[in-house]
Formats: structure tokens, sequence, C-alpha cells
């Protein structure tokens, strides 16, 4: 056997798994990096303006900002102060208790955006026709210039006396029923602070738990009504960019081909220009996580619903104490986390469904 033909076959990785590999190894640098703008952003500034401070020197900044990442790991982001309801607690019970809520919000949300935008996305996209065309950009641009706020409070008005009719509870408390909705506003053992349910923390798997059937419809209910509204706005954000994505693709030269051969319009959409944009959409998705967080979050607190993003909006607005300073350390590391780590997971599906843009990326 020749050399050369020996070295061809060799085994080695894959070029999605070089990718796959390179991408994941870049997480930890770039998180590093985010937590390097927090310290600048929020520890230093409140160092050098508290009275008596020592200068700042090149020991003491590495110094404090490697303290900085050794809390944040150790889940030592400091006691709540200033903010009423929660003075005096731990911002990383804080977090982990208001975690379930969120994650049970985006597991309805997510699917349903997705579908939307990957439904309108396409069909808005392909089609010239102005009785189509002009409706749907209408719509879009509406949605992505009417504020998150006044959207979910329309729809929580509108569906307000449907709601209560249906379940004699209020859709704009929380995720689980509210205090007036139990005999005696007395929760049940499992539902501890008024929106902690055990054992799992997600409202509607500790329902299932404990086979607590008008529960779960009130939560189910509740939590797409919270989902719906992050759908509509975030796709109408997804969609300013997916729109054009379709337009050009419809016009390339292989849809134009399959076109005279005699395809029909339906397959050609369906089949040939969806697979095409498949992992561009993808890509997309991943650019605008940031532009779907701020949507939940400000749906949580419109419903007033105790998620990550409610708690994040009040330690933002809560007084700026050198006590609260490790809970927006903590809040800014939440939230990389989510961002980095969703973009990565994005960033193999839209590889792996276009495996020739792994050899560019």
């Amino acid at each position: 056997m020749s050399p050369s033909k020996h070295a061809r076959s060799r085994p080695g990785l894959s070029s999605f798994s070089q990718f796959a590999l390179t991408r994941g190894l870049l997480i930890p640098a770039q998180l590093l990096l985010v937590l390097l703008i927090a310290y600048l952003s929020i520890q230093v500034p409140s160092d050098l303006t508290r009275f008596g401070a020592p200068p700042l020197t090149i020991l003491s900044f590495f110094t404090g900002f490697w303290g900085m990442v050794a809390n944040i790991f150790t889940g030592h982001w400091g006691i709540a102060s200033g903010t009423l309801t929660y003075d005096g607690h731990s911002w990383f019970q804080l977090y982990k208790d208001f975690l379930p809520n969120s994650l049970q919000i985006a597991l309805f949300a997510l699917p349903i955006a997705a579908a939307l935008a990957y439904g309108i996305g396409l069909a808005s996209g392909w089609t010239k026709r102005p009785e189509y065309d002009t409706p749907s950009r209408i719509t879009t641009l509406g949605f992505g210039l009417v504020p998150a706020f006044i959207i979910a409070l329309l729809i929580e008005f509108a569906l307000f006396f449907a709601f209560y009719h249906a379940f004699h509870d209020i859709p704009g408390d929380g995720i689980i029923p509210s205090p007036s909705w139990y005999p005696n506003g007395i929760f049940p053992s499992w539902v501890t602070d008024g929106w902690v349910t055990h054992p799992t923390g997600l409202p509607m798997i500790d329902g299932i738990v404990h086979e607590d059937w008008p529960f779960e419809a009130i939560t189910l209910a509740k939590t797409l009504m919270q989902a719906i509204v992050v759908a509509i706005v975030y796709v109408a954000i997804f969609m300013r960019h997916a729109r054009n994505v379709v337009a050009s693709a419809s016009q390339e030269a292989s849809i134009t081909a399959a076109r005279s051969r005699g395809i029909s319009e339906h397959t050609l959409l369906w089949r040939h220009t969806a697979a095409q944009v498949r992992p561009t959409f993808l890509l997309l998705f991943a650019l605008t996580i940031p532009a779907y967080l701020a949507t939940q979050f400000v749906v949580e607190s419109v419903f007033v619903d105790p998620g990550v993003g409610y708690l994040t909006l009040t330690v933002l607005t809560a007084p700026k104490g050198n006590e609260n300073l490790a809970g927006i350390e903590g809040m800014v590391f939440v939230l990389a986390i989510v961002v980095l780590v969703w973009a990565f997971v994005v960033d193999l599906f839209a590889a792996k469904s276009d495996p020739r843009g792994v050899v560019a990326r």
C-alpha cells in the first residue's frame, strides 16, 4: 500500500465533528469574555466610586475579577436587598426557584414560534401576489413596531373575562392558580412561597405527579397564553429576516429549472425551497436569541409570572446597593449561558442540515 493511500485511509474526525468540537471549545472563552465585560461595567465602577476605596491596580483588578468568577461558579451571588418582596433571600436560590417557570413557558413558546416562523416565513417570502404579500408584511411590521408589553396587555385584557368564566381565576397572576382560587387562600403542601412547586419545580409536571387536574388545567391555560404572546411578538421580529431569505432562494437557478420541468409550486416551496433555506432559518434563529429572551422577559413581567425574566427586571430596578451587584453579575452569567448554549445547539442543527456549510465555517 502506498504512503498516500495509507494516509487517506487513516481514521479521523469528520468535518461536522471538527466543527462541533471547535464551536464547543469557543463557549468557555466567550463566557469568560462576557464575565470580563460584566466586571468592567458593574463591579469596577462601584469600586472606584466607593468612599475610601484603595486605588485600582492590575493586581487588584485581576484579583477582583477572579474572585467574581469564583463566586459565580460556587453560587455565592449575594443577598437581595431593597427589593421588598425578596429582601434577605439569596440571589442564587431565587434564580434556582424562578428558572423552572421560564423553562416551562419556553418549552411551549419555542415550538409555537418555530412552527409559525417556518410556515409564515416560507409562504410570505414565496408569493409575490399583493393580496397575500401585503397583509403579511403589514401584520409583521405592525407586531414588530408595537412594544411587547402592549401586545401582552391587549391579549390579557381580551381574554380576561373568558378565562375567569372558565377557570374562576385571574390570567395575569403568575403561571399557577392564584391564591384566591384556593379555599381560604391556602396553597397545597407541595406549593411553597406561592409559586415553587415540588418535586421537580416544573408546575405542569408536578401537577401530574400529584394528580391535581384542576391545577393542571389552569396552569396549562396560563402557560399557553404567555407562550402564544411570546411567539407572536418573536415571529414578527424573525420574519423581518426570514422573508427576504425565502424570496432570494425562490429566484435561484435550481428552482427556476425545476419550475420549467413542470414541478408544482407547492412542491417547489415546501420541499425544494424549504430544504434549501432551513439551515439559514436556524442560523437566524440563533442570531435572534436575545430578542426572544427580551420578549419572554417582558411577557413574564406583564403576567406577573415568577420566572427568570420577572426576577431579572426586579434585580435591575432594585436599588443598586453593593449587596445586589453580585445578583446582577449572576443574572449576566445565567443569560450568557442560555444564549451561548442555545446558539451552539442551533449551529449544530444548521451544520447538520447543510454539511457543505461546515467547511465554510
